[in-house]
């Protein structure tokens, strides 16, 4: 045999154009511009109609235009009882997510979608003469391309015909094709490639195509598909494997194109799905992310009625875990758990399905805190593509045992499918390299792919579906395949693996070594993220004082929306910062309204509350959103007219201190309640009172800061040269090393600028030192302020230095205005601690990680993603470095990073160009981070005292001057959230343990509680008699907390 596969090629190239027997172009096409009104107007009767003529422009590329097409289809004489396509295309080729696509609606109904990947229309298998078509096409004409650089390209045009579709040459096509492609995979001497190729060519040679659709030409056909049958394809002749091929359409909420554009791509795929399961009986389809479906629900309400029939006939799998597939490093972890809330109640909801997978093929990194947060969200298990794309280390486990910082533990899976891509396509035979791939083959032998055309593709092809149904029958060479449900694979992969002793153990996060750059870049959505998370949290709490206390309504419906902007923004190319500018002009508005909505609830609530409590005179209400009586500084304002303002606190005095601002003033207070508010009376005097004592005075100078815990020397750059800590006797940064550097690296990596920070950026840095201004702007009772203003390039620095006099917290209070590209900025603590790991905070717990680059993997982590806080403590001794919005650290050998701001072009050419506000901290501490305070002084950062002045008072209050809804007498135990329960008037009590610390726990209430029961993550009633919730008093309850255990009670008061 010579050139087999070369001829065998040549007669695939001929059989496919052999399928297609006849065509007629549509002429007569009619079409009016602008975006389509959904489905609610079909006819198109407010639009302009024109006449189009086919193969002119009818959209600019690139540029996100609408037009609506209408034309008629008439089945002519030989097309009766033929099988009829409609073909749809345009100009356009290559990868689908921004070309052109289209919704194509025939005789009023929802029909299929149209992309580069699904032109052909099934009109239907057997038409008839004269048999009418009404045909409407919504079409898009696509977006920029590249990334979003400007390329100039050709305008969209679009071709119609009406085609024959034979059937039979269908048939022998694909049956060729499949054995074909499976054996161009395979090695040159494998005995079955060449098994295979001599087969084919032998059935080549018994097909006469001398004269296409003659009988001669269908009787060679017939026989040759029987040969091939009885030669080819046997599940015996397979190899001993089993590859479950599930139609799936990884779609995108939103990167490079925006959140309205999804909503589109969502119905136009989720129709051709629906579409091709009417044509195969055997094709099953996964879909994750309520979210899509919402919006199909609420702009295709009729599509949406036929996709529920579909998952009630079990071939549509709504599954997934998540509200979307959201990053896991950024959102808090109640915003993970709100995810799991509100994805599964959905899908319960709606469809009556409990979601058992997290289905995250495409994020960029898996906190460590998930598989506790899966667990008690009722998931078991999950799956991923990402992490085969590592960097420096081959991750070496396909199926695993993933274990959280907990020790829950849950049954992992990472496709094996393309090397870089999360949607398998099952073209070149891809189920054989996919199982190639698999490196655990001793411990089982059935995998999965997901297949089809994502992000606005349309999901699985009749090509894909076609090769399928052969790869089923049994090639040789090839696995085996399977279709079905994602579930189905999970629970046998349980039943085959789950106590097998070669099962491995994942402990920790799964780190993925790629993409860092996404915990910094688009500062600004990080930074509305994390006060949002802040915002609703708070707001719920006191949401639940007011219905408590005062009878008021809880505003349900204006949390849930504003906790779903926050979800949806989570999306993880949305929070990563790796979307179009135009994404996050949405995400601004979303923000806008959701700040506005939350803001509301919140000031309202703390409004009714100072309306009620029993105030004789002026004074501050002060509301303590956490679970701890609070020693801390207070901002509020108050319209004073005398020199002097006190707090008064029972026979305490609290000198208040008046800042730079109008009519604003700072003072420190002891013992805020816990979860509650305390009022102080204002005294407004003209000089000083002898009712306040005396204390040490701070220094504030340009060059030196003191107060009671440290003493700090600065150079003329508003470099720390010196920072002594007076409690410790020893100085903190490294000989002959500077605090506080501003450090600023070029930032060009090889490719993907926004998701990616490379390692050679350390290579050439700056620092910046071009000072314009230092100045004491504050020094008082309460703090001392040194005001620092700096330059670099075109952009400009300032930091307000903040030292206080009974807090041992440095405050660097940042605006940065930048203006510059392909930068990454970077504030350095070189600090004399001696360990060898340092410890980063993640949801609902921490983790630590190497300080020194001894193996591939440490040095793989040389940026590495936390929330509020990092630490590197010595026996005794340590210093931690805190933030309020930033995400991305590096620590290593004693020096503590973090970045601050980065500024790539690729796929927004404006990222972080603009104005940053933020505060990060330096908190020295005696004994280690737990000991010695960090986790409480990371909350106080992020979750300031709120303050109220009343002005006018009110002494038949039915409140008390002081309240606290909840007490804990562990301090290591957390309360993240106080909320209504979803169903119900009960109370939803979260908290965690964040010490790594077994606690038997009491937790005390304002109110006496008729019932408590604990539940889950998604406020499902748990019953655990090892370990159960005792009422011990009318208001107090007593449990045991494990280790980073997360618990939830829902409770009657």
């Amino acid at each position: 045999m010579y050139f087999v596969e070369g001829r065998i090629q040549r007669i695939l190239e001929e059989l496919n154009k052999l399928k297609y027997w006849y065509s007629e172009r549509v002429e007569e096409i009619y079409v009016g511009y602008g975006e389509p009104l959904i489905s609610k107007n079909l006819s198109g009767a407010e639009k302009e109609w024109m006449l189009y003529q086919p193969g002119t422009p009818w959209g600019r590329s690139g540029r996100g235009e609408y037009a609506t097409f209408k034309f008629q289809i008439k089945i002519p004489p030989l097309l009766d009882n033929q099988k009829a396509v409609l073909r749809i295309k345009t100009n356009k080729s290559g990868w689908n997510a921004l070309n052109p696509q289209m919704l194509v609606y025939v005789n009023g109904n929802e029909y299929q979608g149209v992309d580069t990947n699904h032109q052909e229309i099934l009109l239907s298998k057997a038409s008839r003469e004269g048999e009418i078509y009404e045909v409407v096409v919504h079409a898009f004409s696509g977006l920029k391309r590249n990334y979003g650089w400007e390329t100039e390209e050709e305008d969209v045009v679009l071709f119609v015909s009406l085609e024959g579709l034979d059937p039979v040459i269908e048939e022998f096509y694909y049956n060729i094709q499949a054995p074909f492609q499976v054996a161009l995979k395979l090695d040159e001497n494998n005995t079955d490639r060449i098994f295979i190729l001599k087969t084919l060519n032998e059935a080549i040679n018994k097909i006469d195509l001398r004269v296409p659709y003659s009988k001669e030409f269908y009787d060679s056909i017939e026989s040759t598909n029987t040969y091939i049958q009885e030669n080819l394809y046997s599940p015996s002749r397979s190899i001993n494997a089993m590859v479950n091929c599930i139609g799936h359409a990884h779609i995108d909420v939103a990167w490079l194109w925006r959140f309205s554009h999804t909503r589109h791509k969502a119905a136009r795929t989720f129709t051709t799905v629906l579409k091709l399961m009417d044509e195969y009986p055997n094709f099953y389809f996964f879909s994750s992310q309520p979210q899509l479906y919402e919006y199909v629900k609420e702009d295709h309400p009729s599509l949406y009625e036929r996709i529920k029939q579909k998952i009630r006939e079990g071939r549509w799998e709504a599954e997934g875990g998540m509200w979307v597939e959201a990053d896991t490093n950024l959102p808090s972890g109640e915003s993970l758990v709100r995810q799991f809330l509100y994805g599964k109640r959905f899908f319960e909801e709606e469809f009556g399905i409990e979601s058992k997978i997290l289905w995250l093929p495409d994020v960029f990194g898996y906190s460590a805190a998930l598989p506790q947060i899966m667990k008690k969200a009722g998931i078991e298990y999950f799956m991923t593509a990402k992490l085969k794309n590592n960097e420096f280390n081959a991750f070496p486990y396909h199926t695993f045992i993933w274990e959280g910082i907990d020790g829950s533990q849950i049954l992992a899976h990472i496709c094996t499918y393309s090397p870089r891509g999360y949607n398998g396509t099952l073209e070149d035979a891809e189920i054989v390299s996919a199982w190639e791939n698999y490196s655990q083959k001793h411990l089982d032998n059935e995998i999965i792919i997901p297949y089809g055309y994502g992000d606005g593709g349309g999901g699985p092809t009749r090509e894909m579906i076609e090769i399928a149904e052969r790869y089923k029958k049994g090639i040789p060479g090839s696995p085996l395949a399977n279709t079905g449900k994602a579930l189905d694979f999970f629970e046998r992969l349980k039943e085959r693996v789950l106590e097998n002793r070669y099962l491995p153990k994942w402990r920790g996060e799964l780190y993925y070594e790629f993409h860092r750059g996404t915990y910094t870049s688009m500062s600004r959505n990080k930074k509305f993220n994390r006060k949002a998370e802040f915002l609703y949290t708070t707001a719920e709490l006191v949401s639940v004082l007011n219905s408590l206390l005062l009878g008021v309504s809880y505003p349900e419906e204006q949390i849930n929306k504003g906790w779903k902007g926050i979800l949806l923004n989570q999306f993880h190319d949305v929070l990563p910062g790796s979307s179009i500018k135009e994404v996050y002009e949405d995400t601004d508005e979303i923000y806008k309204q959701l700040f506005e909505g939350g803001s509301s609830i919140l000031a309202q609530g703390i409004d009714n509350i100072a309306s009620n409590v029993h105030v004789p005179s002026p004074s501050l209400l002060v509301f303590n959103p956490l679970s701890w009586h609070r020693n801390d500084v207070v901002e509020f304002t108050y319209p004073c007219e005398k020199e002097v303002i006190y707090l008064k606190d029972g026979d305490k005095y609290h000198k208040a201190q008046k800042t730079s601002k109008d009519n604003t003033y700072v003072a420190y207070l002891e013992k805020v309640p816990s979860k509650g508010y305390s009022t102080y009376e204002i005294r407004e005097e003209n000089g000083e009172s002898n009712c306040h004592a005396a204390r040490e005075a701070m220094t504030v100078t340009e060059h030196h800061l003191e107060n009671q815990y440290y003493k700090i020397a600065l150079d003329e750059k508003g470099n720390f040269t010196s920072l002594y800590d007076k409690r410790a006797k020893r100085e903190i940064l490294k000989e002959g090393q500077k605090g506080n550097m501003l450090q600023i690296f070029e930032d060009k990596p090889r490719r993907e600028d926004n998701w990616n920070l490379d390692i050679y950026y350390m290579e050439k840095g700056w620092e910046v030192e071009n000072v314009k201004k230092m100045c004491v702007i504050e020094n008082g009772p309460v703090r001392g302020i040194l005001h620092i203003e700096k330059e670099f390039l075109n952009s400009s620095i300032t930091q307000d230095i903040i030292i206080y006099r009974e807090i041992p917290r440095i405050d660097f209070k940042t605006v940065i205005d930048w203006k510059e590209k392909d930068l990454v900025v970077k504030a350095a603590f070189p600090v004399q601690i001696n360990c060898d790991h340092a410890t980063y905070e993640i949801q609902y717990g921490h983790i630590t990680r190497s300080c020194y680059w001894n193996t591939s993997w440490d040095i793989a982590k040389f940026e590495v993603p936390a929330h509020k806080w990092a630490d590197v403590s010595e026996s005794g001794y340590g210093v931690s470095l805190l933030n309020d919005c930033k995400y991305g650290y590096d620590i290593k050998e004693g020096c503590m990073r973090l970045t601050l701001l980065r500024c790539g072009t690729i796929p927004n050419p404006y990222a972080d160009k603009e104005i940053h506000e933020f505060t990060y901290s330096l908190y020295p501490h005696l004994h280690g981070w737990a000991e010695g305070g960090t986790l409480l002084e990371a909350y106080h950062l992020n979750c300031p005292l709120i303050a109220k002045a009343i002005t006018n008072p009110h002494s038949k209050g039915t409140l008390p001057s002081k309240l606290s809804f909840l007490e804990i007498d562990k301090e290591n135990v957390i309360t993240e959230v106080v909320k209504k329960a979803e169903d119900g008037n009960d109370v939803i009590i979260r908290l965690y343990e964040a010490y790594n610390r077994r606690e038997e726990v009491k937790v005390k209430f304002y109110n006496n509680i008729k019932s408590v029961q604990e539940c889950n993550l998604i406020e499902k009633d748990t019953n655990n008699p090892d370990n159960p919730v005792e009422i011990i008093s009318p208001n107090q309850i007593r449990f045991i907390i494990n280790p980073f255990e997360i618990k939830t009670f829902k409770i009657e008061f």
